[in-house]
């Protein structure tokens, strides 16, 4: 859920920390990944079961792995009505 707020509320391309006072792993807890490699894999992890249900999520770590990258988008479409003819 918080991807998918994340960027539907995005204006453009985000970088967020993924370690530090403010950084992703500080707002979720890191208490059970004291290593930071271990957070990143286990955040690939997640990224990886949302793809399977949002395919097109714009969400990705940068090459170092310390930020996530993410970009505007919606995660769920709203669903056409049918034409109703009388």
């Amino acid at each position: 859920m918080w991807f998918s707020y994340r960027c539907f509320s995005a204006k453009g391309e985000e970088q967020i920390p993924i370690f530090g006072r403010f950084g992703l792993a500080a707002q979720l807890g890191n208490v059970e990944y004291v290593r930071p490699r271990r957070f990143r894999e286990k955040l690939e992890q997640w990224l990886n079961t949302i793809r399977t249900m949002w395919p097109e999520c714009p969400t990705r770590l940068d090459n170092a792995g310390t930020q996530l990258i993410l970009r505007p988008a919606i995660a769920i479409h709203r669903r056409e009505a049918p034409d109703v003819c009388a």
